[in-house]
């Protein structure tokens, strides 16, 4: 199962939007990820400094699953509990708690996985292969059917089309909008990609960054581990962020243009309104992150950042209750 860790800690490398909780306030979705040294899960805040917002891996007392802290169960829908968990550690000697519902049970397994493998080894604890994995569902399914060499397998299978899993995203409303709605959101997303690439070149040149190198993977762990260059990460997620917008955006515009009404057919539109609304939703979450980010590279300068609202989930969209 070493393979399946490694692929974890792969793709926390990489990132992801999770619904972060709060003690007081709405949950908000932020952009997560794994140092490149994999001894910290960080998330990014405008209005935060790095040091609030970032696990030292090494401290981390418990991982619990589900809604089991009062601060989720009390904002959790009890059909994401599934793939919701809760992390306690310390920083600075106080006990903290981070509060996390991922987006589908995929995510889940793989982030619980990747932080659990990655503490136990910083604190030089071993873990058994049911500590590791028994968070899973599908690990358990597995087991329980005697099925033990495709335990893992389903940790890098999406999800089948039809199946019976549901996402966070199930449970967002999304608002059937006119195709006219739709071009003017997609106008303003080109016009903040625009202006948020700019903010990232002014923000970057405050910034001590010294040119891209690629990690090695987890063969970190195993030969001379390095230190992380927080602000190269930074750099590198926002640009990788705002270059995926603009593919995702060129998409939208693609599919703006294809879609026509037709008469028998208006069902068939709905639904294609909907996906596309779902598209132009995600590249707003992923600009409001990259505009976090953008205040974020201040706070490392004497440039104060200005409070602003935290992502939510899309503005317009109320999660099912």
């Amino acid at each position: 199962y070493q393979r399946r860790v490694h692929g974890a800690i792969e793709i926390m490398q990489i990132g992801a939007n999770l619904l972060k909780y709060t003690g007081k306030g709405s949950p908000h979705i932020r952009q997560f990820q794994l140092s490149g040294d994999m001894k910290r899960v960080v998330w990014y805040s405008g209005t935060k400094p790095s040091e609030d917002t970032t696990i030292d891996l090494k401290t981390v007392a418990n991982i619990w699953v589900g809604a089991q802290d009062p601060t989720l169960v009390v904002n959790t829908l009890p059909m994401l509990s599934h793939i919701s968990f809760s992390i306690e550690y310390l920083r600075k000697a106080k006990e903290m708690k981070l509060h996390i519902t991922c987006k589908n049970e995929q995510e889940f397994d793989l982030w619980v996985c990747g932080i659990k493998a990655l503490s136990y080894h910083f604190k030089g604890i071993p873990i058994s292969k049911l500590e590791l994995l028994g968070h899973s569902k599908s690990f358990n399914s597995s087991i329980e059917n005697k099925k033990v060499a495709e335990s893992t397998k389903a940790f890098f299978e999406e999800a089948k089309e039809g199946g019976t899993q549901k996402s966070l995203e199930d449970y967002v409303i999304k608002k059937v909008r006119s195709k006219e709605e739709l071009k003017k959101s997609h106008m303003q997303i080109l016009e903040k990609i625009s202006g948020l690439q700019e903010e990232v070149e002014e923000a970057t040149e405050s910034l001590n960054v010294e040119p891209e190198t690629k990690m090695e993977g987890y063969k970190v762990l195993t030969a001379k581990e390095s230190e992380a260059d927080d602000n190269t990460q930074l750099r590198s997620k926002m640009n990788e962020l705002l270059d995926t917008c603009s593919a995702h955006a060129k998409d939208v515009d693609n599919e703006l243009d294809n879609l026509k009404e037709e008469s028998g057919k208006e069902l068939e539109y709905e639904k294609k309104i909907k996906q596309i609304d779902g598209k132009i939703w995600k590249i707003e979450i992923d600009l409001e992150n990259v505009a976090d980010m953008i205040k974020s590279c201040l706070l490392y300068t004497s440039d104060a950042a200005d409070d602003t609202p935290c992502v939510d989930l899309g503005g317009r969209r109320i999660i099912h209750t």
